[in-house]
């Protein structure tokens, strides 16, 4: 089990909005200002609200991390389960996409150290690891997400979750993360999901994807 090294983030009850390190116009013109903000104080606002109404009457899960909840879903009261794993997955879900972007040109590089060797060495190169993503996002019908994770063997994979599920149900690290959800995209790209996800290629944050993989090749070394 991924169990002992799964915090990414490690938060609690009560959850919160997360502090941007960008302003909403901080990702344009790949994603604009009004997406943003609607995104993070409506939908991302909603997921918590519901979230913590869920746990409010449940004081004995309300010092257990958002990962812990969304890997442990069987061991909780079946009257919140549901809640959590669709309103608990989609603030997890949302911390980690605002994590994986950053401003271009900032963060339009590409993975550098051991991160780069590691999608060589599982996909090829970069550009058949991008053209792979690109598929699986693009070929999801529906609400969902893409990322990249670790699995518990060490090894890099993509998969792409319905909804607000996510690899903490199976017990993988995740990296990076993209929103496929139509809210995500619809302002300025209507329903023409390849160019937003061609635009957001332009604005990940590798430096931070590179931190994720040596948090999760240290804690799973370890």
């Amino acid at each position: 089990m991924i169990d002992k090294y799964s915090v990414v983030y490690g938060v609690t009850y009560p959850y919160e909005l997360p502090t941007l390190s960008y302003p909403f116009n901080g990702l344009e013109p790949y994603i604009d200002a009004r997406t943003m903000e609607i995104h993070l104080t409506k939908h991302h606002q909603g997921y918590i609200n519901k979230l913590n109404a869920a746990l409010e009457p449940h004081p004995a899960y309300q010092d257990k991390s958002i990962e812990w909840l969304l890997m442990h879903l069987q061991e909780l009261p079946e009257g919140i389960r549901e809640a959590v794993r669709n309103n608990g997955g989609g603030h997890f879900d949302h911390l980690l996409f605002w994590d994986s972007m950053a401003p271009a040109p900032a963060g339009s590089n590409l993975p550098r150290g051991e991160l780069a060797q590691a999608i060589e060495r599982s996909f090829g190169s970069f550009d058949a690891f991008k053209k792979r993503f690109d598929t699986s996002a693009l070929s999801h019908v529906g609400s969902g997400w893409t990322w990249l994770c670790v699995d518990p063997s060490g090894a890099l994979e993509i998969i792409t979750t319905l909804n607000h599920d996510t690899p903490l149900h199976m017990g993988w690290y995740p990296l990076l993360i993209v929103d496929i959800w139509e809210h995500a995209y619809y302002l300025k790209y209507q329903n023409k999901r390849p160019e937003y996800v061609s635009a957001w290629w332009q604005i990940i944050d590798w430096n931070k994807v590179a931190q994720r993989y040596e948090q999760a090749m240290a804690l799973m070394l370890g």
